[in-house]
């Protein structure tokens, strides 16, 4: 996982990242440590793979839509 301009990964989430992208994965953090950036790293990761394949990101209520609907731009190339 490469650092972007707008976020750099702590070792854990980079460590989190390396095991999901291997393995089907239930990651519990507290809340701010970065899960919604590792699901969105992961679906790129998947996308890069196979740009055929969906992805579904799952989240408990609005704000959490919200913020995984405006980082996915900034992290994600879709041209």
């Amino acid at each position: 996982m490469k650092p972007n301009a707008c976020f750099t990964p702590r070792a854990y989430q980079t460590e989190l990242f390396e095991i999901a992208r291997k393995k089907n994965s239930i990651l519990v953090l507290a809340t701010g440590s970065g899960k919604t950036y590792i699901s969105i790293l992961l679906i790129k990761e998947f996308a890069d793979q196979d740009p055929d394949v969906g992805s579904t990101c799952v989240c408990p209520d609005c704000p959490y839509i919200e913020m995984a609907r405006d980082w996915l731009p900034l992290l994600i190339d879709y041209t």
